[in-house]
């Protein structure tokens, strides 16, 4: 087995503009996604969170497999990620990160970063020590102790706590998986 795929995001905006982004037709790509992971039994986990301290949009999205950066590119959860942009305001930036490696992402790389500011998102793959440091940091706290606990099962439960999933995503990802279980 390889090493999960990582894609991560830390986006400054304010709790206000992270609540409309939340409630926005875009972030429902998140709802799938995790819907997805539930209906098909998939090892991935996904937590999306607003971190007060940092005033910013906090999303991680681990793959059980080495999905390169091109393939999570071209998937709506990653466009919706960078529609982010269109909620920040002023001097707020955001940085997305794609790795090969989740769990050794200092030593493995970055595979492709961007850089979010306020209406505008481009590829900046140049990463400073200081940002590796930080989203280091912010997956520790906010992201490992989570992960990896159950798989799929305990997913469905873990997206019903604020630290983990919005409540607002939560019930549109629960009510995409009553509408695909099979009529009894």
């Amino acid at each position: 087995m390889t090493e999960p795929s990582l894609l991560a995001a830390s986006i400054s905006m304010t709790e206000d503009a992270y609540r409309r982004y939340i409630a926005s037709q875009q972030a429902s790509a998140f709802a799938e996604a995790a819907a997805d992971i539930i209906m098909n039994g998939e090892s991935e986990f996904l937590t999306i969170r607003y971190l007060e301290t940092d005033r910013a949009l906090f999303v991680a999205y681990c793959f059980p497999w080495e999905d390169r950066a091109e393939e999570i590119m071209e998937r709506p959860y990653f466009k919706a990620l960078l529609g982010a942009c269109t909620f920040m305001e002023g001097h707020e930036r955001g940085r997305v990160i794609i790795s090969p490696g989740a769990l050794n992402f200092l030593s493995d790389g970055i595979e492709a970063a961007f850089v979010l500011n306020p209406g505008t998102s481009a590829r900046d793959d140049a990463m400073t020590d200081a940002e590796m440091t930080h989203f280091d940091e912010l997956l520790n706290k906010h992201f490992f102790e989570n992960v990896f606990e159950g798989g799929p099962a305990h997913y469905l439960e873990s997206i019903k706590r604020p630290e983990i999933f919005p409540a607002e995503l939560c019930k549109m990802a629960e009510a995409l998986l009553e509408k695909s279980a099979p009529d009894r």
